[in-house]
Parts: C-alpha cells; sequence; structure tokens
C-alpha cells in the first residue's frame, strides 16, 4: 500500500500525475484508525496508520503544489 503512495508522490513531483483521491483516502482512513488506536492504547495498530496519515497527507498536497 505504502509502495502505491511514494510511486504517485513522484510522479505528482514530476508533474506527471494529478491523481489525489486514493491518498486524500488513504490519509483520512489513517486518522480515524490512528485516533482509535490511540484509544485503545494499541502502539503496534497507531504507527503504521501515523505512516499512512502522513505519507498519505504529503502526497496529497503534493498535487496543488
Amino acid at each position: 500500500m505504502f509502495f502505491s503512495l511514494i510511486e504517485i508522490l513522484i510522479s505528482n513531483i514530476k508533474g506527471n500525475s494529478n491523481i489525489f483521491i486514493q491518498p486524500l483516502a488513504t490519509a483520512v482512513n489513517g486518522l480515524f484508525w490512528s485516533l482509535y488506536a490511540y484509544g485503545k492504547k494499541d502502539w503496534f495498530l497507531l504507527i503504521p496508520n501515523i505512516l499512512a496519515l502522513v505519507l498519505g497527507a504529503v502526497t496529497t498536497m503534493s498535487v496543488f503544489i
């Protein structure tokens, strides 16, 4: 899952792609799962979802730069 976001990020930076729906959905999904994991104090669930949140947000912002 993270490899596709990195591919989209590189394409967005090069100006070859304008995909923002998938990274935005990944960021929102990562946000809600992170909130759930933080509430449950489940660090094994929290760490990868924070990574998804950050990577999804950065990839989404790269479309508009």
